[in-house]
This record gives C-alpha cells, structure tokens and sequence, in this order.
C-alpha cells in the first residue's frame, strides 16, 4: 500500500537557538545533527519548552540538514536542534522501527534524485508528502524484529570492544610510567609504513566484500581487495585526528595513513597514539580550510618507552586483548554485512 509519510507520522520541528543561547552547562544537552556523526562537543540549556520540544529515550528523529537519516536517540531527556524532526508514529499504521529502517534505506534514493546538486537541506512539506510502500503491521513487526534484533548484537559486540580496548589503555597508562628513566624513540625511526592506497572511498561504498576498510569517516565499509594482514593503525590524514587499529587482513582508503611499529613496539606505539589522540588536532594538522596531518612533524616527534622487561610483560597483556578485540569486529563485520544484505529484501518486500 502506497502512504504518504504525513498519513503515518507527525514530524516536529526542533527549537532553534540563539549563540547566547548556548550554554557550557545546564540541565538539558542540545542534540545537534554532528553529535550523531561522533562529535562529542555538546552545548546545554535551562529553557523548559513545550514538551514536545525534547526528546527522551527511543524516540525516532531525522536529521534533515547537513547530514541526513533517521536516529534512535538512546540517552537520557534532551533537546533537539532546529536541523532534526522528532518523528511520531502512528502506532496503529506503522511501526516505529520499521520507519527507522525504511527511511534509512529510502534516504539514499531520495538524495540521489535531486540532479546531480548538492542538497543542503530538505523541507518538512517536501519529507512529509514523500511516498511510500507500506506492509501490513503484522509484516512491518516481522521485518523490525529482525533487523532490530541483529543491531542490538552488534551494539552488544561494540559495547564489549570498548571495554576490552579501555583495559587495554589502562594497561598502556600503567606501563608508561612503570620505569622512571624512559627510554625515547624518534617516531621515523620505529614506525613502518604500509603502501600507499590507491582504493578511494567511492569505489567500495557499495561493497559487500570480506575485508574491513578503514577511512577518515565512521562507516563500516568492506571489501574484497586485501593490502595488508596483522595489527596495523590506521590514522586519518585531512580533518580531524582519528587513531584506529585493526589485528587481521584488512584495507584502507587514500585517506588513510596505514603504519605499524618494528622491534615489537607495535601495541605500544597505538597505546601511545590513542593515548595523544585528543591532542594530535593541535600538534600535527595544519593548513587552511580543512586541515591535513603533517607526517614530517609528526615523524620527528618523540616517544618515550618502558624498558624491555616491562615492554615485553605490557605486549603479552595487550596481545590477548586486541586479538579479541579483532575477532569480536569480524563478528560485527559479518553482522554488519548480513543486515546490508538483507535490509532491502526486507524493506522491499523481496524475503517474506
């Protein structure tokens, strides 16, 4: 059945504020559409608003400027920004997850569909008169029941990396002062580069490959050309500094600087960068308008290092955890990749 979204669901405009407006605290954070691209720069409030004004957990939101697609907002009581609709459902035509999932396959389509222009933005009257193809509810049940079910695994598989990557900064906190005489290490002289890629983001973004491929961005992007096995950190070069490792056969974008360690300082030397990582943005990209990592100072810059005995003790520790590390992200990779594959069968109706 062919429904217009406004038939099925009420879309709400957020509050726009005023730069005063914006506070470094207060009672209600400020969600704006890049704190859902990973941006964890809030701003706060005391207004109290109408109540429809806020958002509370497990409420559906879409983001209509900048960057676009439907969120669950999973966190405590707050406010949404003036570039994000709180969307409400019609219980008794659609479910909410179902909409979640179908405007997240259906966004693509309709930003492809504006001639080749750039969009900056989209109306509420133009996304509340765009059509769709609507299941019968017991189907639309059906179809976010398993869809939610593989995204809850993989938060539950994302939830434990974190974990097991926290002991692992923890055990580089403890080893890094153990000794008080360090040794230092110029960064050129331990770090080993990989081959330059010659993969561009564009060419895999519709890849349903084996291998990770690690970018600049936060995607989860695959593919079947493998560049390089073993633990490998990724670094972003243009924007923001963002440090990322990986144990396994893997891939990376022209974007991506691919580095490991010699004389087995390869866990140490990501311990290190992650450990930096708030402040590389300061130390080492540079440039006008967006800004580039600069390799020459960073490559000059120095690392001090335990001394052998405590080295050799951190590796064993931090060994045990990235490997697990990696095999739970292959688990989330293969979910990831199940859920790509399956979503517009569901959503098109082509599996029953």
């Amino acid at each position: 059945m062919l429904v217009k979204l406004k038939d099925i669901a009420t879309f709400i405009n957020g509050r726009a504020y005023l730069m005063p407006e914006l506070q470094n605290a207060g009672k209600y954070r400020i969600v704006r559409v890049g704190n859902f691209s990973g941006k964890d720069e809030w701003f706060y409030s005391d207004m109290e608003l109408e109540p429809e004004k806020y958002c509370t957990k497990g409420d559906l939101l879409y983001k209509w400027a900048c960057n676009f697609g439907p969120e669950i907002w999973k966190e405590e009581k707050a406010i949404y920004h003036y570039h994000i609709w709180k969307v409400i459902p019609d219980e008794s035509k659609v479910n909410k997850f179902y909409l979640y999932y179908k405007l997240a396959f259906m966004t693509p389509y309709w930003l492809s569909s504006t001639n080749g222009s750039t969009m900056v933005h989209i109306t509420k009257e133009i996304m509340e008169n765009k059509t769709i193809e609507l299941p019968n509810i017991a189907i639309q049940n059906q179809i976010a029941n398993i869809l939610t079910s593989l995204d809850a695994q993989i938060e539950r598989n994302e939830t434990m990396v974190k974990r097991l990557q926290v002991l692992a900064l923890r055990a580089f906190d403890y080893y890094s002062t153990l000794d008080r005489e360090p040794n230092s290490v110029i960064l050129k002289d331990i770090i080993v580069e990989r081959d330059k890629s010659k993969i561009q983001v564009n060419d895999v973004q519709k890849s349903s490959g084996n291998f990770p491929f690690f970018t600049s961005g936060e995607a989860i992007l695959y593919t079947d050309k493998q560049l390089t096995n073993g633990f490998n950190i990724y670094l972003s070069t243009g924007g923001n500094a963002k440090v990322q490792s990986y144990y396994g056969e893997a891939a990376y974008s022209t974007d991506t600087w691919c580095i490991t360690a010699k004389i087995n300082l390869h866990f140490y030397l990501y311990g290190y960068l992650k450990h930096i990582e708030t402040q590389m943005d300061k130390l080492y990209f540079h440039g006008t308008g967006l800004k580039h990592l600069q390799k020459p100072i960073f490559l000059k810059s120095k690392m001090y290092i335990p001394k052998s005995t405590s080295l050799d003790k951190y590796n064993k520790i931090v060994a045990q955890l990235y490997r697990q590390v990696s095999e739970i992200q292959k688990a989330n990779f293969r979910l990831q990749a199940l859920k790509n594959k399956i979503l517009p069968l569901l959503i098109n109706g082509q599996v029953g």
